[in-house]
């Protein structure tokens, strides 16, 4: 099955080789380096597990039966942090490769990291939730003077 980026609600950016993509509804952002940068990259290119897996055990010392059911797990936790969603008959970018051909790296599941320090911020409507005193103060602080939706009078 081909995936999408699941947006409106989540933007990605490439940094130095690193994925850092922002959840915009929950205020989460994710970090994805390494093995699942290159996974992640695939995936929204329109890559399907399947092809992801052959390419991986051609580029690294991994097996299918170790590098598979590593993918689908990548896949099922990006599917449930609702990052990714299915995009049958996507049409598949070519990617990067990873290494040079004959040159075998080795294989490190992928994975991501998932930070909700930022959260209050992320999830700060700068719209409908300003005064004078500006951006990024919420509402419900007495310096904000900013009153959460819904409660206008």
């Amino acid at each position: 099955m081909e995936y999408r980026l699941n947006s409106p609600d989540v933007v990605q950016e490439e940094l130095d080789g690193e994925v850092i993509v922002v959840h915009l509804v929950s205020g989460s952002y994710y970090s994805l380096s390494r093995s699942g940068a290159d996974v992640w990259k695939r995936l929204v290119a329109g890559q399907n597990a399947e092809v992801i897996v052959d390419r991986l055990s051609e580029i690294t010392d991994g097996t299918c039966s170790v590098i598979g059911p590593a993918v689908d797990q990548f896949v099922a936790d990006l599917l449930a942090e609702q990052l990714l969603v299915p995009a049958p008959g996507t049409e598949c970018r070519p990617v990067v490769a990873a290494a040079s051909p004959g040159e075998r790296i080795p294989f490190e599941a992928p994975r991501f990291e998932r930070f909700t320090d930022m959260q209050e911020l992320l999830l700060v409507d700068p719209i409908h939730e300003v005064a004078e005193a500006g951006w990024p103060l919420q509402p419900g602080t007495p310096e904000s003077g900013a009153v959460p939706q819904g409660q206008l009078p």
